[in-house]
């Protein structure tokens, strides 16, 4: 009988283990989602600054050829 306890005793413990490692992957899991979002997000607004930028430039190149610079 004693061994059939340690058995029982062992799969309960490897039934909690495999729950906490359930409940940490699915944790897991979500912050990878979250940081892939965030990522997306950094992503976007930083080639938003750059078209600004580019948007920006090519206006002043515009400005700039219109003035001609006399001596």
């Amino acid at each position: 009988m004693g061994r059939l306890r340690k058995i029982a005793d062992r799969s309960i413990h490897v039934k909690e283990s495999v729950d906490v490692a359930s409940e940490l992957a699915s944790k897991g899991s979500q912050a990878i989602e979250s940081a892939i979002h965030q990522m997306s997000a950094v992503s976007n607004n930083v080639s938003e600054i750059l078209m600004e930028g580019v948007i920006d430039i090519y206006a002043l190149n515009l400005v700039s050829s219109n003035y001609t610079i006399s001596a």
